[in-house]
């Protein structure tokens, strides 16, 4: 299947979204790691920097209490 990209190609840009006051920045998560996190449309997710890093979990109790903190 010559159409289909590497698995282990994840390079991604950032892109910008909303208003000129106010926008958003987004990364597209490739299908392969939503599929192996079980992930669907609507998944609540906790976003947060740790090590200068940017991690992405599946929303529960605990990821509510460190929110965006920097370990």
């Amino acid at each position: 299947m010559g159409g289909r990209k590497s698995v282990t190609n994840h390079i991604r840009k950032l892109g910008k979204t909303g208003n000129v006051d106010s926008p958003s920045y987004f990364v597209t998560i490739p299908i392969e790691l939503v599929r192996s996190m079980e992930w669907g449309e609507g998944q609540q997710v906790h976003i947060k920097r740790s090590r200068g890093k940017i991690v992405i979990e599946t929303m529960n109790d605990e990821s509510l209490e460190s929110d965006f903190s920097d370990d």
